[in-house]
């Protein structure tokens, strides 16, 4: 009897298991070694007239108290969905070893069940792979849908307030350098998260009997 190659799930874990994409880098280990701090001028207020301006989305994605929610859903049902494939993959690899165990004094018809047994749980972790993927993919996009509606509004009111004309994306924008007073990432952030804080209050609220 040929060797068994079953379903090998360790590069759908590794894919399952990697690290949200709303908070990519927050749950990083901190160094062992505290680097000395370079001295850095003292920030200079946005400039009066300043009609251009610049928000780094990827910090607002990963500080935000909005964006760590979303990353830390979009890590559960990772995680979730991880621990599952792992005890299907745990099964698969037992029925292999039995197989081999018992191939030499099983009987045609048991080592035919084994087997049988074998392509059934291969196939079944072949599909749940590929459906526990869809799963945090999709909830990426939904979640991803929602922060960005949140952030839409956000984004226009801080222009305003800062009478700029445009706003760019630092991180995609093709910037090479920019003053970085002109950098509103944290007037984005604050403002985000009292938006996030009033809507939190809100859904108390209406939760709460009166």
């Amino acid at each position: 009897m040929k060797a068994w190659k079953g379903f090998c799930v360790g590069a759908a874990l590794v894919l399952v298991a990697a690290g949200p994409v709303l908070a990519q880098g927050a749950d990083r280990a901190p160094s062992q070694e505290t680097p000395a701090k370079a001295t850095s001028p003292p920030a200079r207020p946005f400039p009066s007239g300043a009609t251009l301006a610049y928000v780094d989305l990827q910090v607002v994605g990963r500080d935000s108290v909005l964006g760590k929610r979303y990353a830390a859903e979009i890590e559960a049902l990772r995680k979730k969905r991880s621990d599952e494939l792992a005890a299907k993959n745990t099964a698969l690899q037992a029925a292999q070893q039995k197989l081999a165990q018992t191939e030499s004094v099983a009987s045609e018809e048991a080592r035919l069940r084994l087997q049988q047994d074998i392509d059934s749980r291969s196939r079944d972790l072949q599909f749940q792979t590929q459906e526990a993927q869809a799963d945090v993919d999709n909830l990426k996009q939904e979640l991803g849908r929602k922060f960005n509606a949140a952030l839409g509004p956000i984004l226009g009111q801080v222009a305003q307030a800062r009478h700029v004309q445009l706003l760019f994306r630092r991180e995609q924008g093709g910037v090479l350098w920019a003053d970085p007073s002109l950098d509103l990432t944290e007037d984005v952030l604050k403002l985000l998260d009292a938006s996030t804080a009033a809507g939190d209050k809100g859904d108390k609220d209406t939760r709460t009997p009166r």
